[in-house]
């Protein structure tokens, strides 16, 4: 099994163990609420706090070096869409 896909299930995990009472999923697919496009997000978190719904979205990279502006830009359009 490649070594990114330990590093995402390692995050799934941790954030499992942080929010018991969320539901977390590895490897979820949602699809964009703007674009109607169905996007993998890495790691999905849904709580539910103060009778609002959430929903956190995480990318788990190991990169070596910082990351780049580009990556930082496609993320954000996950976030927005």
């Amino acid at each position: 099994m490649p070594n990114w896909h330990e590093y995402e299930k390692l995050a799934k995990r941790i954030y499992t163990e942080l929010e018991p009472n969320a539901h977390v999923i590895h490897n979820d697919k949602i699809r964009g609420f703007e674009t109607g496009i169905e996007r993998q997000i890495d790691v999905s978190i849904r709580a539910k706090v103060a009778s609002h719904d959430l929903l956190i979205v995480v990318q788990a990279k190991d990169y070596a070096k910082p990351v780049d502006i580009n990556d930082v830009g496609e993320f954000a359009s996950v976030v927005k869409d």
